[in-house]
């Protein structure tokens, strides 16, 4: 009984986050698509849930057992427990797997259900074309006689930690590579063009709204080129332009696709973020919660434990607001954000009740709710912290530092001749607060930047250069180093064939996300080279 209370609690305490406005708005979406097929449905409703329970769980996420009544749902059955439904329509929600086909037509053998009972079946979250052909031909045709309708729901779109939506298919790329089943880029067209519907409404007249569509890399034009043709074959069905509109939603005005190729590096690397180490130890399930050990979680042990028992677990939601506070931070800065949480939770305690009105005490009562529950959240995340610092220096560590080494090396290099630039382009030097700027070699003639304060700098009619916070003066020639006031930068756009010559500088590592660039980093300035032919 304590442990199911526990759960009662950490289920109400996942609710205080819901996400962005962006994820508001896809999770509505979701939820009137299914509600509009479950209310087509006239009279009572019983559901036969599918084995995988990662149909359960794709359906709760928009919709509870609670909710699902409120739509007709009196009774929820396992398809393997063989239930008899008293109710007019029997809903199945399975997977598009023959494991599930195969269920389906043991359930309908050997189930016996009034035959005025009209079975549907909704394959989540698509119906494939090999599954539903199979059902056609089984036993010549008995299982998809007694069929009221075979349809799918498409919940493609999952939320994922309340920031951003997945597909939440990380078997895309081993079957596209291993297997070669390109039918993937399909669905994911199909999904994309779901997200389309999402931001214009099911409406025919609002398909005529333009979306800006951009891809990078071969997987991303070819489902690019098939997000028009489904779309266009979408937009020819009589059953779609004959549904009850769905409003569309969510705002988004282009959608960019690039190849996970273009970028194979980064998911070899070790993430170092609370919610990134956490998904790389333990993995955040869809449901967003991750399963730990409870005696690793209670900090107990096992050592008087059989080695051989089954290993207890402890479910823990990722929902709250004091994740969402946590999760972006460096795991070994995370007790400086923990520590203004805390801070708050001790603002919010300091009352006196001998001078509280009773309006006063009102509110101290609807507001301690949430004061508890922000105190059982940080200490629950704290100890995950503590247990994903403990695994980083025991058994990470070592990694960690090779995959720094190995990304040192690999932008390790000397600059000694001119670069050529192919393009217009941009020189970036960030520099720290007193960092020195050597640029005697330098002519200044004059310069403009507006949109820039407190600035100087010179240009003639190949190059110029814009300094923010300089402080100290100079003269038409620079004899001796600029003394920088602020982290400040200094550009240096090119035209086509200007040489550049850094021979003085020396190559450490660099990241500029967005740019295509090559370029250097330490402790106090880096470059950003944009459009380099020549290095």
């Amino acid at each position: 009984m304590a442990a199911g209370s526990d759960d009662r609690d950490d289920a109400a305490a996942i609710l205080n986050w819901e996400g962005t406005n962006e994820i508001k708005s896809a999770n509505e979406y979701s939820r009137n698509l299914l509600f509009s097929i479950l209310d087509s449905l006239d009279g009572n409703k019983t559901i036969v849930w599918d084995r995988d329970r990662s149909v359960m769980h794709r359906v709760n996420l928009f919709a509870g057992a609670s909710v699902l009544a409120a739509h007709g749902v009196v009774a929820n059955h396992s398809i393997e427990t063989k239930k008899i439904a008293t109710t007019p329509h029997v809903v199945f929600f399975l997977a598009p797997t023959m494991v599930s086909l195969d269920l389906l037509c043991d359930y309908i053998d050997n189930v016996r259900n009034d035959t005025k009972i009209l079975y549907q079946v909704f394959f989540i979250p698509e119906a494939w074309y090999v599954v539903r052909e199979s059902l056609k031909l089984r036993n010549e045709g008995k299982y998809w006689e007694r069929l009221e309708s075979v349809k799918e729901i498409p919940l493609c779109w999952l939320p994922r930690d309340g920031e951003c939506l997945s597909l939440s298919s990380p078997q895309i790329a081993s079957r596209l590579l291993i297997n070669g089943d390109w039918t993937h880029l399909h669905k994911c067209a199909v999904a994309l063009n779901q997200l389309v519907d999402m931001c214009r409404g099911r409406s025919p007249s609002t398909h005529q709204r333009p979306m800006s569509i951009y891809s990078k890399g071969k997987w991303a034009t070819d489902v690019a080129r098939m997000m028009k043709k489904v779309r266009s074959s979408t937009e020819a069905d009589h059953l779609l332009k004959n549904a009850d509109p769905i409003e569309g939603l969510l705002k988004i005005n282009r959608i960019v696709l690039i190849d996970r190729w273009l970028d194979p590096l980064t998911p070899m690397l070790s993430q170092l973020t609370f919610f990134g180490l956490l998904d790389e130890i333990y993995g955040i399930g869809m449901v967003n919660s991750v399963k730990v050990p409870e005696t690793e979680f209670t900090n107990q042990g096992d050592k008087d434990g059989n080695p051989f028992d089954e290993k207890i677990e402890k479910e823990v939601h990722l929902r709250d607001e004091v994740y969402h506070r946590l999760k972006h931070s460096h795991i070994n800065a995370i007790s400086n954000e923990a520590s203004k949480v805390l801070a708050e939770i001790r603002d919010d305690e300091q009352f006196d009740r001998e001078k509280m009105s009773v309006a006063e005490y009102s509110v101290l009562v609807k507001k301690m709710p949430k004061i508890l529950n922000r105190k059982k959240m940080i200490e629950v995340h704290m100890r995950l912290a503590e247990m994903i610092q403990g695994h980083v220096y025991c058994k990470l560590s070592d990694s960690i530092k090779m995959e720094r080494d190995w990304i040192s090396e690999m932008l390790q290099f000397q600059l000694t001749r001119p670069l050529k630039i192919s393009s217009i382009s941009g020189l970036v030097f960030s520099l720290r607060v007193g960092d020195p700027l050597d640029l005697s070699s330098f002519e200044v003639l004059d310069g403009n930047s507006p949109g820039l304060s407190n600035w100087k700098g010179f240009a003639n009619n190949r190059h110029y250069i814009d300094l923010d916070g300089v402080t100290e003066g100079y003269n038409s020639k620079l004899t001796r180093p600029l003394e920088i006031s602020s982290i400040s930068r200094l550009m240096l756009p090119f035209r086509v064939g200007d040489p550049l010559d850094l021979s003085s500088f020396e190559v450490l590592d660099g990241d500029s996300p967005g740019l295509s660039w090559k370029g250097f980093a330490n402790s106090r300035h880096y470059i950003e080279l944009d459009g380099i032919t020549d290095v």
